[in-house]
């Protein structure tokens, strides 16, 4: 019950407290009753601390399972983490390569054809897939993402501006086709969703609709999720 009534100042407190991550510092380093909870951190600096040390919890501090503490780095940090590597046990820099798209949210696979395994590894986001043959569920992951139709004013709007911005880059026929009868091929589109993200978006709706912050909610959403898997 009392978890229940935290309030967000609450449960930052009480994740940052010894007893869980120990995130601060000890008013009297010689008395171990001193600690205070995030001390001599920002806000922005125990959150990010917080989802490092609960994504390694995740994982039972298993060294041989890696957690990713930032992305796109400077090369001035990786010069850092590189010459003091002999004093940073367990810490590497992992290059890799990414598929790039300007103004990404306008560029996707939303008229073509689908294969088998649709959205595997689809962790986050939103695809809106045009559904003509009726036959999207046979290949969709049903185990990682949900299907539903395309009914939220938002979803509808989105949608439509995505089209229209593919046809004005494109200059796409079937997109032409679509905007002209748009009202008769909405119903053929579905909203693809993973389960996951899906379940963490309706926990920050509820708790923006109990007059929390966008910043409250999200650490409301993050301590409710991380009890339901411990």
């Amino acid at each position: 019950e009392k978890e229940k009534s935290a309030t967000p100042d609450e449960v930052i407190s009480y994740l940052c407290s010894t007893s869980r991550y120990g995130i601060g510092n000890y008013v009297d380093e010689d008395d171990k009753d001193s600690f205070q909870e995030g001390l001599g951190y920002t806000k922005e600096e125990v959150l990010k601390i917080l989802t490092i040390r609960y994504a390694m919890s995740a994982n039972s501090y298993q060294k041989y399972i890696a957690t990713t503490v930032a992305n796109n780095v400077s090369e001035k940090t990786v010069a850092v983490i590189m010459e003091n590597a002999d004093v940073l046990d367990g810490v590497s820099i992992a290059e890799g390569t990414i598929r790039k798209y300007n103004d990404s949210i306008y560029f996707a696979q939303i008229l073509g054809y689908t294969g088998k395994n649709f959205a595997a590894g689809m962790s986050g986001g939103i695809a809106y897939v045009l559904d003509e043959d009726r036959d999207l569920y046979l290949k969709l992951n049903k185990e990682l993402v949900s299907s539903e139709a395309v009914s939220n004013k938002y979803d509808v709007m989105q949608l439509k501006e995505m089209i229209t911005a593919h046809v004005e880059a494109t200059g796409s026929e079937k997109g032409k086709e679509i905007l002209e009868n748009f009202k008769e091929y909405l119903p053929k589109f579905k909203k693809i969703i993973p389960h996951d993200y899906q379940n963490m978006l309706q926990k920050i709706a509820a708790m923006e609709e109990k007059g929390l912050s966008n910043e409250q909610a999200l650490i409301e959403a993050f301590y409710e999720t991380q009890k339901q898997i411990s």
